[in-house]
């Protein structure tokens, strides 16, 4: 048993040698170590590009994280406006659905209210433009109603028109007035009684004559005076044929057959005033 023991002790001992003597003689042989520090030069460059990849990379990573939560951002901004406009244009909706609604109600409406006014108004229209061009008291008439008037001479014929409304107004534009010699059917001499044509209806009018003096020293104003045709149709027609109607008046000037030659009086204005 002990010759084993010592048996085993002895290989184990040339073993534990044997691999002692092995790593001292490689590490004499590698001893300069120039291999060892172009190994760790070689590694270093490697891992500072590798650094320098990373590096960017991260930056690369950022920018995109920036942008994607710039993205997001907008995202959110765009959404929160969408639904703002969403709404207003369901509330505008819902106001033109109201309005729509309520255009039938709206048409009913008016088409009773022109129904029942319509009747009315037409009459009232119709009786207001009566009531504007009735000859006496409307517009037309307060257009007729202005005065009217024609004055006369002596010189140098017996009641020839001096002037008056009738050529300032026309025939056709009321008021019309005097716009020719007045008749007189006895001529100069004969008692001065003469027919005026006022070109419109002055029965319904007054009347005022104005005699103008004469040449002679001391003549006495004549009276003068007039009456409408229509009331004095005989005399009027015995003047001057189809003058008795309500357009023409008849002036009478003085009293009897006195002398109607200029000296006495130089003629005479009528004016038919608005009775």
């Amino acid at each position: 048993m002990r010759t084993t023991t010592k048996l085993c002790l002895v290989i184990s001992l040339v073993a534990a040698v044997g691999l002692a003597s092995v790593p001292v003689a490689n590490a004499k042989e590698e001893l300069p170590g120039s291999v060892h520090l172009k190994g760790f030069a070689s590694g270093k460059k490697k891992d500072n590009k590798q650094d320098k990849k990373i590096r960017k990379s991260r930056k690369r990573a950022e920018r995109a994280h920036d942008r994607i939560n710039n993205i997001k951002e907008w995202n959110f901004a765009t959404s929160e406006w969408n639904n703002s406009q969403q709404k207003a244009i369901e509330s505008l909706q819902g106001t033109v659905n109201a309005i729509v609604a309520g255009v039938p109600a709206i048409t009913n409406g008016l088409l009773a209210l022109q129904a029942a006014l319509e009747g009315p108004v037409t009459s009232a229209l119709n009786d207001i433009d009566d009531a504007l061009n009735d000859t006496t008291t409307g517009l037309v008439g307060l257009n007729l109603a202005r005065p009217q008037f024609g004055a006369f001479g002596l010189s140098p014929s017996n009641g020839a028109f001096q002037g008056g409304t009738g050529p300032v107004n026309g025939s056709a534009d009321p008021p019309f007035g005097p716009e020719g010699d007045a008749a007189n059917g006895s001529g100069i001499g004969a008692p001065s009684t003469y027919v005026v044509d006022f070109n419109d209806d002055v029965s319904e009018r007054m009347y005022s004559v104005n005699v103008f003096p004469g040449t002679t020293p001391g003549a006495e104003a004549r009276a003068a005076n007039a009456v409408n045709c229509a009331l004095a149709a005989t005399t009027c027609n015995a003047i001057s044929a189809g003058t008795g109607d309500t357009e023409h008046v008849l002036v009478k000037i003085g009293t009897g057959a006195e002398a109607v030659n200029g000296t006495v009086f130089g003629g005479f204005s009528v004016t038919a005033l608005s009775g």
